[in-house]
């Protein structure tokens, strides 16, 4: 791949060279499709390790006892607090009245 083109870039131009390839031999295009596909997966494996290991969820048991406990209880003071100093009153009073509500 030359420099300045991203995998992203060559399947798009694969695509489009493809289109004569895909109308006459759909096999073929498919085969060619991952092949790309899987040559930008490997051109980016560091990255998508990464994505992987942040999408990756972990659950610490001791920090979580019971679901029960994820329950929105209503905004803390100091949700009133950053409203007032972002300027957003009414999302804090919006806040307190969903609370009073439930």
């Amino acid at each position: 791949m030359r420099s300045g083109v991203t995998p992203a870039t060559a399947c798009t131009l694969l695509i489009k060279g493809a289109e004569p390839i895909l109308e006459s031999d759909p096999e073929r295009a498919a085969d060619m499709l991952v092949l790309a596909t899987w040559a930008a997966l490997a051109a980016n494996r560091r990255d998508a390790m990464l994505f992987k290991d942040l999408a990756t969820l972990r659950v610490e048991r001791s920090l979580l006892p019971h679901v029960e406990s994820l329950r929105w209880a209503g905004p803390t003071p100091a949700f009133a607090e950053v409203c007032e100093r972002i300027d957003a009153r009414p999302l804090a009073a919006r806040a307190a009245r969903l609370a009073k509500n439930r």
